[in-house]
């Protein structure tokens, strides 16, 4: 029998900004196994769907929230959906304004972007493409002039994530020469802070770690497409 703490993923980083909460998640305290252990939260990527589901009833018990959450489908893409409970079709946005009910995106190198206000959120998959097609723009404008702060968490770091010298250069055409480095590296989270600083307005913006690479964390670049998702889960409180 797995035990009660064995199935509550653990939890590295949480914000509080007036009525909006979120968690962003780590890798171990879960029920899943082989290249999933221990706490994957996605139920896209092969995973035993029974482990998938313990994973997230432990952790909304832990937070307090309710277990079915608000997801899409993510394709790096830049549509926004309205957060309902279950799944939302084809997205990578996910806007809230209702109490009570969690929204999750789902990143294993990708940027996970938490936006928000004292009574309205957004939870943004952002990898490079995403961010190529402006989905934290399109996130933003969703949230209307709501937008008051942003938080990114754990995403893969430039140490880790060459480019090619063609993205290199059309990422630094578009967003400036300093999200480059020698290599050519990509720093994700440089183009996430420069798109909601200076694109979008937003004057408080923090970046968290640590690197995805870690083994703390799930990799798809250290890892290859069998590996599990840690996830970024926004909520409102009543």
């Amino acid at each position: 029998m797995i035990s009660r703490s064995k199935l509550t993923p653990e939890v590295i980083h949480r914000v509080q900004v007036g009525s909006c909460r979120a968690v962003f998640t780590g890798r171990s305290g879960g029920a899943s196994q082989g290249a999933y252990a221990e706490a994957n939260l996605a139920d896209h990527v092969g995973d035993d769907p029974a482990a998938v589901a313990a994973n997230r009833v432990g952790l909304s018990q832990e937070l307090g929230i309710d277990t079915e959450w608000s997801v899409v489908s993510q394709v790096h893409g830049a549509r926004v959906v309205d957060g309902a409970p279950g799944n939302c079709g084809e997205a990578d946005a996910i806007t809230l304004t209702r109490p009570a009910l969690p929204a999750a995106i789902f990143t294993a190198d990708c940027v996970p972007v938490l936006i928000i206000s004292e009574t309205k959120l957004a939870v943004v998959h952002a990898g490079w493409r995403g961010l190529e097609a402006g989905v934290i723009e399109a996130a933003v404008e969703a949230l209307g002039d709501a937008a008051a702060s942003a938080v990114l968490g754990p995403a893969i770091s430039t140490c880790c994530y060459g480019v090619s010298d063609e993205l290199a250069e059309r990422f630094g055409n578009r967003f400036g020469t300093g999200v480059i480095g020698p290599g050519p590296v990509l720093d994700l989270h440089g183009v996430a802070v420069e798109v909601l600083s200076n694109t979008c307005g937003i004057r408080s913006v923090t970046a968290l770690g640590p690197c995805t690479h870690s083994p703390e964390l799930f990799s798809y670049r250290r890892d290859g497409p069998v590996t599990g998702r840690q996830a970024l889960v926004g909520w409102i409180v009543k």
